[in-house]
């Protein structure tokens, strides 16, 4: 099991946030089981439709990710955010979705 403390939490992925936005969302976490990221995965609708992974360039977690987000298949956007940029920068997370609907049609 993962369990972070209100520090350690802080320290790894809101430290971007600002004090009143990081303590909300620290007082929502819950325990998570990291080994349900590790488990194989039967269907995936990116084999269907495009993927955009968001990596956070100030992110201090390692990226629990399948290995497949680093292929051809995947785009890849970098922001300058830490672990939670939907927290942080919402407005860049909105000006990305906005940008991704424009050019899908």
């Amino acid at each position: 099991m993962l369990e972070l403390t209100a520090d350690s939490a802080w320290e790894a992925l809101f430290h971007d946030c600002s004090a009143q936005r990081a303590d909300e969302t620290i007082s929502l976490l819950r325990t998570s089981n990291p080994v349900v990221g590790g488990q194989g995965v039967r269907a995936a609708a990116r084999r269907e439709v495009p993927v955009t992974f968001v990596r956070g360039v100030l992110d201090r977690m390692p990226e629990l990710v399948s290995a497949s987000a680093g292929s051809d298949e995947v785009e890849i956007v970098e922001l300058p955010t830490g672990h939670c940029p939907k927290w942080s920068r919402p407005d860049l997370v909105a000006a990305l979705l906005a940008g991704l609907a424009r050019s899908s049609g």
